[in-house]
């Protein structure tokens, strides 16, 4: 049995396809490829041999570069953003604000006093 499978797979070794068979899968194999070359560079002159074709093109990138661009500044400022929502930082904040306009208020009101006293002491004389 091991003699028989070792001379059928000896007698498949010497096997060679006919002339034929070789031109013909040769030609076949040539034409596919120009075939795809064609269809490739077709595509890209048919594409680009337009000015409106160009344009959409170069138009196109631009959007998608801008889109790009400004999304990544967005997701790069989404956490300074939502620190400055800080709901205790921004009461804190107000009240300061609140005593110094109060602050302010009652220095005006003081300077404004004196200013007045003055004004009065000078009619009286």
């Amino acid at each position: 049995m091991k003699n028989n499978v070792e001379t059928i797979l000896h007698s498949l070794q010497r096997i060679t396809p006919d002339a034929g068979f070789c031109a013909r899968s040769k030609a076949q194999i040539i034409a596919r490829s120009q075939e795809e070359k064609l269809v490739r560079v077709n595509w890209a002159v048919a594409l680009f041999a337009h000015k409106s074709a160009r344009f959409v093109v170069g138009f196109a990138s631009i959007v998608l570069l801008t889109t790009v661009g400004v999304s990544s500044y967005v997701a790069s400022n989404t956490r300074s953003l939502a620190s400055s929502f800080n709901n205790k930082a921004l009461a804190q904040e107000a009240d300061l604000l609140d005593v110094q306009i109060h602050i302010k208020e009652a220095v005006y009101y003081d300077e404004s006093a004196e200013q007045i006293a003055l004004a009065l002491e000078e009619i009286a004389k």
